[in-house]
């Protein structure tokens, strides 16, 4: 709300420690332990490899999110007498940081969200070889939201119907793949690339 207020885009690595915030995360997995009848023992919940985990799930299907919504943000933009300075998307924070083009952004946006999915890959791999069953049964719940985000945002009429009146106004289209990226460092952002220290999960 302050940026909107402002009139200013913020900062890609202010952007990446806000938006796993502001996605709804929390509140989606806070029944898990709930319903599966059983607490995660406080010594692996507080794990810095299981807060690494939650905060790569929550991100990855925030950016996944901020590319599904970008066409209907755009649809928006174009009938805005005077569009807002602040823009509150991936692609278009990544285009004010490094002076990208429209395509180069967007690029990089899937690129950076296929670099987190896989990191979340490894480390949850490497952290269930040790988990007791309530970690594991969490760790599931995020595996499962990573792809059901993606299977949702794909089919949402929310993306497609900008305003509700506009059936199919916008393409929303993606594809998976089992290919992992070519570009396995950490991503350059301080405020995220610790979930790429070595020592998580060791």
């Amino acid at each position: 709300m302050g940026h909107r207020t402002a009139g200013i885009t913020p900062a890609l690595n202010d952007y990446a420690s806000m938006r796993q915030h502001t996605a709804a995360g929390s509140a989606t997995l806070a029944w898990a332990e709930i319903v599966d009848g059983e607490e995660i023992p406080g010594r692996e919940s507080d794990a810095p490899a299981v807060r690494a985990l939650t905060e790569l799930a929550f991100t990855t299907a925030a950016w996944d999110d901020d590319l599904f919504s970008y066409g209907k943000e755009l649809w928006f933009a174009r009938r805005e007498r005077t569009p807002s300075p602040c823009r509150l998307n991936l692609v278009d924070i990544l285009r004010h940081e490094y002076g990208h083009s429209y395509e180069q952004a967007l690029r990089e946006a899937g690129q950076l969200c296929d670099r987190l999915t896989l990191r979340f890959v490894e480390l949850r791999d490497r952290v269930l070889t040790r988990a007791s069953a309530p970690l594991s049964a969490y760790l599931d719940h995020l595996s499962h939201l990573i792809p059901g985000n993606l299977a949702w945002g794909l089919a949402a009429d929310r993306y497609r119907n900008p305003d509700g009146r506009s059936p199919d106004a916008v393409t929303t289209s993606g594809s998976t793949t089992s290919t992992p990226p070519k570009d396995t460092s950490p991503v350059p952002i301080p405020s995220v690339a610790w979930w790429w220290d070595p020592g998580l999960g060791a």
